[in-house]
């Protein structure tokens, strides 16, 4: 909506491997007792390059700033 009103559309994508997101969230939640269908982690995994491919295909040229960040990282560590 913000690019079709004139504005600019900031995007984040987080990036990944399926396995270590649903392993992740298992680990959080047993430690924080929420639990996240693993179901939903393997879609989304799957989804947002698909999805990412078709906003950038959509709007190019219009004003989107995007950052894709690698959080393929030890936990508790920066990559940086």
């Amino acid at each position: 909506m913000a690019v079709k009103n004139g504005g600019k559309a900031l995007i984040d994508v987080i990036s990944i491997p399926a396995e270590k997101c649903v392993e992740r969230a298992y680990e959080r939640g047993k430690e924080e007792g929420r639990l996240v269908p693993r179901e939903y982690n393997i879609n989304a995994n799957i989804n947002v390059p698909k999805n990412f491919h078709d906003i950038m295909s959509k709007y190019t040229g219009k004003n989107i700033e995007y950052k894709i960040v690698d959080n393929d990282v030890e936990r508790g560590k920066k990559r940086y």
